[in-house]
């Protein structure tokens, strides 16, 4: 059971990485989308 434990331990720590890869990604595109949203009525 330790074994098994130490194990999921090691994927939550590589899980950890991409999901904040994805999640960083994520507030970059609402940003941008926020801004987009400001500036696109201006320019119609």
């Amino acid at each position: 059971m330790s074994r098994q434990k130490k194990e999921g331990r090691r994927f939550m720590n590589f899980y950890d990485k991409k999901i904040r890869r994805i999640i960083s990604i994520i507030i970059m595109v609402v940003i941008v989308a926020m801004v987009a949203t400001m500036v696109i009525p201006y320019l119609m």
